[in-house]
């Protein structure tokens, strides 16, 4: 490294330094990166970008200078594949994803190649972010708390439309499920008003309002509804998870009909989703039994019972396949 581009580095960072300390300092010392960057000076506008991330990174969120967080990361990434450090790179573009799902590079100041490798992580990553906060989301149902979950779904119902999330044959099924917990829960957020609105002097007290609906039916719809991708539905393949145990099987009623064509027994094959509550959410034949009885089967298989699936001692889905046998 030469005294000039050495001089020059503690020159960038003392005027970064000072720039900081006044209330513009933000976007200052982004326009100087911004600059750099577009003069292939990708070393110094990094450092600055870097110094700015660690001045910002404990200011609140609603604070005008961390609001430019996301702008750095992005121009950080623009570096870092500049440098040829890719592996940054894409953890740096995974970062902003899990920010902010929809972010796109600005035609007008990135080149294609960059655009394509935000695109290609983009097409990797975003089922994987959906499924987060959909967790999320669903989780914050659960503690029933139920203004910040509804905005939750309201987030998640914009991604749905996304060419990279799902087939159109999927889509139906997650926009209904999404619909179904932000109807829920919008529903839950008048209620919880109603109860704790005080009556007005010289009124009847409020009636009772209805009961904080719960969130057990909709999970059973979205276990039923949902793609697997959606709901982490694991199965044999999955060696760190103990499969589910049969506690109840409804027995089938079985009526063989009168023809000698029929020899010996009939059987099938039932793939089974089995939740974490130990229900069974969705049965469909993968084999066949018998015309006309198959809906039987089908229908006798939902109302087994079944100590859930364990993954490192918690719950989970779990798919799998049932041998069925209809003796003669």
């Amino acid at each position: 490294m030469t005294l000039r581009r050495s001089s020059a580095r503690v020159a960038i960072g003392l005027i970064a330094s000072l720039a900081l300390s006044a209330p513009a300092g933000a976007q200052d010392a982004i326009a100087r990166a911004k600059n750099l960057y577009q003069s292939a000076n990708y070393d110094e506008a990094l450092s600055v970008l870097d110094q700015l991330k660690a001045q910002l990174k404990d200011q609140p969120a609603a604070d005008s200078a961390a609001g430019a967080l996301p702008e750095i990361a992005a121009y950080r990434v623009f570096c870092l594949l500049a440098l040829g450090r890719a592996d940054e790179a894409h953890q740096g573009i995974g970062a902003i994803l899990r920010e902010d799902p929809r972010y796109r590079p600005s035609e007008s100041e990135t080149s294609p190649r960059i655009r394509a490798v935000f695109e290609e992580d983009r097409r990797r990553l975003l089922p994987q972010i959906f499924q987060e906060r959909y967790e999320r989301a669903k989780a914050t149902f659960e503690r029933k708390e139920f203004q910040s979950a509804a905005d939750q779904f309201k987030a998640l119902m914009s991604l749905i439309d996304d060419p990279v999330m799902a087939g159109e044959e999927s889509r139906s099924d997650l926009r209904m499920v999404i619909s179904g917990f932000s109807d829920l829960a919008q529903a839950a957020v008048g209620t919880q008003a109603a109860v704790g609105a005080p009556a007005a002097a010289g009124s009847p007290a409020p009636a009772r309002a209805a009961a904080t609906p719960s969130p057990a039916p909709v999970l059973q719809m979205a276990a039923a509804a949902a793609p697997a991708e959606l709901l982490h539905i694991f199965n044999a393949s999955d060696a760190d998870v103990v499969p589910p145990v049969a506690v109840s099987k409804k027995p089938m009623t079985w009526v063989p009909p009168r023809t000698g064509a029929l020899r010996g027994d009939l059987s099938g094959l039932l793939e089974l989703i089995i939740d974490e509550n130990g229900n069974v959410v969705s049965a469909k034949l993968q084999k066949p039994v018998y015309p006309g009885f198959d809906a039987n089967v089908i229908q006798a298989a939902k109302e087994w019972k079944y100590q859930p699936a364990l993954r490192q001692g918690v719950p989970v889905s779990y798919r799998i396949l049932a041998e069925v046998k209809l003796t003669r």
